[in-house]
């Protein structure tokens, strides 16, 4: 096996821009390396952040799968593979340097391995990003003991606010060749997203005008911004070709695995859910039609947030998608090849060539987003099982009956149904719910569905339980149905609204709102009353449920607390004022 050397220069561009006074174009140190390897021309990224670029290239999944929320980023090693975890299964030692200290944290154990400590140099702190100064050092000391081959090195620049950091990255690569590591070894080097061009467009004009925060240079869809650099040169490759059809980032991690001879795929041990492709047949000039007609997702935030951009980008033309950032036009489409600093929108074309272009790849756009919504929901169904049965609430071939109580959302109502079925194949389930002011529409068949008014249900208490008959499970949502109502108005959930959004933290005042729901509950007559989140977390006392979620965000902290303890001391006294009686 060989050693596998990935560098990435965060935020530099695929072109030079010798003109940049932020020196963030193309460094020619990749041009030098690429007289040395396979140089890749139109490399589109899968998001326009680096904690969502990243994550997704480790996964080899376009970043919009991965979370419904940056709050629920939490990688499931059970539905998702990383390429260093599929290296150390094969005796490969994994060491990750890097600027970002989110990627260094225990949360990220599964995407990248982050270097010891001991390798650090004095005064580096955890939780502290970081600049270029001590990353090189950190490599030299693992150079200098002798990282256990083979490895797996990741190192992670800032391409900003650093006008030496190709000279970093070169000191590097000279001092792989002075331990006889850089020939036999496979590198790769190019950059996790782009950044926009002060000379294509002035981007802090654009945010102000459409009144966003002001340094969001992630809300820029242009190639500038989704397009990066990326060489890849390993022993016997084609000094010097270049390739031109369009690639994506998330094509790296399974490209990596075909040179070294680890299979992976939907038939294989490993790399079952990667949903990129292996680039050494297009290295080798097989299949390049196939290639040419593939199309590529970027993204700006994840399925369910506010601030929406999304790009799908082939080889010669381009869609973008502004779901909920102010545009005058909400969709726009390029002819790159004639058009290529995006200026002519075409979407109000009547040429009969591009109408066509358009409608496929609107069509492409509607399939990427629709298969996303699957996958989640299906994630979120398979969760809700899981949490159940961990409770101790186990499947079983005899009819259950169950009863979902409470005021929610149509879309997470719908979700728990899904999981109630799939988890109780056989059961039945009745729905009795206080709605918002619209109807409730729902593509699930209750047995039976009840609305209530919460203030005239007060009155008539005793006459419906009288009613009511008796159920196995009683299983009540608690979400903050207020906050889901001002989302269903707004225009981040343009369309049918396919998942709430984040909900404010289970708090007493929260709690205290759905004491009247809870008490009526537990009156049903039932053998067990189930609560569940947003998150399709279980629990079995309302009252537990701020203190459990709360506890599992600072267990989840204890990294930051171990660099900066006064952070465990806010943790706490918060916990204890807000915590409900």
């Amino acid at each position: 096996m060989r050693n596998i050397i990935w560098i990435i220069i965060d935020g530099v561009r695929n072109y030079p821009c010798p003109d940049d006074p932020e020196k963030l174009g193309k460094p020619l140190l990749i041009d030098e390396i690429a007289k040395e390897g396979v140089e890749f021309s139109n490399v589109v990224a899968s998001a326009t952040s680096t904690l969502m670029s990243v994550s997704s290239m480790m996964l080899s999944i376009p970043a919009y799968y991965l979370a419904r929320n940056l709050s629920d980023f939490r990688i499931d090693k059970s539905y998702f593979e990383s390429f260093f975890s599929i290296l150390e299964q094969h005796d490969y030692s994994s060491y990750s340097v890097t600027i970002s200290y989110e990627m260094r944290r225990d949360s990220w154990n599964h995407i990248l391995r982050p270097v010891e400590e001991r390798f650090w140099p004095k005064g580096a702190k955890r939780m502290v990003h970081w600049n270029n100064e001590p990353l090189n050092p950190i490599a030299f000391n693992l150079l200098e003991e002798g990282m256990k081959e083979p490895f797996f090195l990741y190192m992670h620049y800032n391409g900003r606010r650093d006008g030496v950091v190709a000279d970093r990255v070169a000191a590097l690569l000279e001092r792989l060749k002075e331990k006889g590591l850089y020939d036999d070894s496979i590198l790769v080097i190019g950059s996790d997203h782009g950044l926009p061009d002060p000379q294509r467009i002035d981007i802090f004009k654009w945010l102000k005008e459409r009144g966003l925060y002001y340094n969001r240079h992630d809300l820029i869809m242009t190639d500038d911004s989704i397009m990066v650099p990326l060489v890849i040169k390993y022993p016997g490759c084609p000094a010097g070709k270049k390739i031109e059809p369009a690639v994506s980032t998330i094509d790296i991690a399974p490209t990596l695995l075909d040179i070294i001879g680890i299979p992976f795929g939907s038939g294989e041990e490993y790399g079952k859910s990667f949903r990129g492709e292996s680039l050494l047949p297009l290295i080798n000039d097989v299949n390049v039609k196939h290639y040419l007609k593939r199309k590529f997702r970027t993204d700006t935030r994840y399925i369910a947030q506010h601030d929406r951009i999304i790009s799908t980008r082939g080889s010669d033309f381009k869609y973008v998608y502004f779901r909920d950032v102010p545009m005058e036009d909400k969709e726009q489409f390029f002819d790159l090849e004639k058009d290529p600093l995006e200026q002519n929108n075409l979407i109000g074309t009547d040429d009969p060539h591009y109408l066509e272009k358009i409608a496929e790849y609107k069509s492409e756009y509607e399939w990427m987003e629709n298969d996303a919504i699957k996958f989640q929901k299906e994630y979120l169904v398979r969760k809700l099982g899981r949490n159940i049965s961990r409770l101790g609430f186990n499947t079983t071939d005899k009819q259950v009956k169950v009863l979902f109580f409470g005021t929610c959302h149509e879309s997470f109502l719908g979700i728990a149904y899904d999981s109630i079925i799939n988890y109780w194949q056989n059961a039945i389930v009745d729905y009795i719910v206080e709605p918002f002011n619209k109807p409730i529409k729902l593509d699930v068949k209750f047995r039976t569905m009840i609305t209530f008014d919460r203030e005239r249900f007060d009155h008539r208490r005793k006459q419906f339980l009288n009613y009511i008959e008796e159920y196995d499970y009683v299983i009540v949502p608690v979400t903050d149905y207020l906050s889901d109502l001002d989302q269903s108005k707004s225009i981040s959930t343009e369309g049918k609204m396919q998942f709430i959004q984040p909900q404010k933290p289970i708090s007493i005042s929260l709690v205290n709102e759905f004491k009247r729901v809870f008490k009526m509950a537990r009156k049903i007559r039932s053998k067990k009353v189930l609560y569940i989140d947003y998150n399709m977390n279980v629990y079995k006392r309302p009252k537990l449920m701020f203190a459990s979620r709360y506890l599992a965000k600072m267990l989840a902290r204890r990294d930051i607390y171990y660099s900066k303890p006064s952070q465990l001391y806010q943790d706490v006294k918060r916990f204890i004022t807000k915590s409900p009686d």
